[in-house]
């Protein structure tokens, strides 16, 4: 399923004339005249750092991403390569085209050289496996010290789209699609990608999983450092979106076989309730509206022999189920914040 063009950001750049407008745009393909484009940029991701100008410290709102003006007789890519070679040293060919903006000029100067009314500049998503030797400009930085660029403060829900799309072309993700609810938990008949929906906050379905064992004690994962919503923190056993043309049980036992490794085929899935789960992300440029299943499933579990997914998992511990319940209700610090959830849940264990 190819991705639509989607506008996420439109306004005023500094350094374009008075009275311009620049929408910025997320694409796989780009359907405009070759002669209108000016310009290429890309971010060149290795692992969980990712590659910067350094025109300032870490960190400094001067940190640019590597690109520049395509020169005549060039490609875009061919552009895009020669531009990020020189401007960091390193050399790659794995790149996917992710965006574009669309400057739209109405008053240009006598000395403006680019295309008018319109011209386009086109940002791409590059990986590699190892980090590559740099020159004098070139950085690495976490995703955490680019979040905190002036490039990605003013350019975040692309950024997080470039971090996304690294994912999926490194094979740790597979792209998605899910269904569109309303605000009444009806299915409008849309669907729509993963980030699409966080994004633009659209309404969508997920399933959170509880295991209990026969001495009263929750399976917890510890989220990964990486993941894109509440990092580091406690939360059910497994948990994820209930996709596009799958049950809510199918999906029960996809995440607990690719979250942990659990086979629970056999184990009878017990609905508990449904939950609202909202809040928005700063820091990944998230906006979350969701109906989350509760499900209970009572197993005895091997934590040593578990495989977790480590982009996701960091760890999984044993905790008295009735002790988390009682400390999220509380608002633990380190839980994530569902206090319906575990309200929901002890009512069903304990009243």
């Amino acid at each position: 399923m190819k991705q639509s063009i989607e506008l996420i950001q439109e306004g005023k750049k500094s350094f374009l004339p008075d009275n311009s407008i620049t929408r910025t745009y997320l694409s796989e393909f780009f359907i405009e005249e070759d002669k209108l484009v000016t310009a290429a940029f890309g971010l060149v991701f290795c692992k969980d750092e990712v590659l910067f100008t350094k025109e300032g410290d870490v960190g400094h709102p001067d940190t640019d991403i590597p690109g520049g003006h395509i020169e005549k007789g060039e490609t875009f890519e061919q552009a895009l390569f020669r531009e990020v070679f020189e401007e960091t040293g390193v050399k790659t060919e794995n790149f996917s085209l992710t965006g574009f903006a669309h400057h739209i000029v109405s008053n240009p100067p006598a000395d403006y050289e680019y295309p008018t009314p319109d011209s386009y500049m086109l940002f791409y998503t590059g990986v590699i496996e190892e980090k590559k030797e740099l020159n004098e400009h070139g950085i690495w930085i976490t995703l955490d010290e680019a979040r905190k660029t002036q490039w990605v403060n003013n350019n975040k829900k692309l950024f997080e789209a470039m971090v996304q799309r690294a994912r999926y072309m490194r094979g740790e993700f597979t792209p998605t699609f899910l269904d569109v609810y309303n605000e009444s938990a009806e299915k409008t008949g849309e669907i729509a990608s993963y980030d699409r929906i966080h994004r633009q906050g659209l309404w969508h379905k997920g399933v959170h999983v509880w295991i209990l064992t026969s001495d009263n004690k929750f399976l917890i994962q510890r989220r990964g450092p990486h993941v894109q919503t509440k990092p580091n923190m406690y939360e059910c056993a497994a948990a994820g979106h209930i996709d596009y043309g799958f049950t809510r049980n199918q999906i029960v036992l996809k995440e607990l076989e690719e979250e942990l490794g659990l086979d629970a085929k056999g184990e009878q899935i017990v609905y508990v309730g449904t939950i609202v789960d909202q809040f928005t992300e700063e820091r990944s440029a998230v906006i979350n509206n969701e109906y989350d299943d509760i499900v209970l499933i009572r197993k005895d579990v091997d934590i040593s022999l578990l495989r977790l997914a480590k982009e996701e998992v960091s760890s999984i511990e044993l905790f008295d189920a009735k002790e988390f319940l009682e400390k999220g209700i509380k608002g633990e610090e380190n839980f994530v914040f569902r206090p319906l959830e575990y309200k929901m849940l002890y009512a069903f264990l304990y009243e």
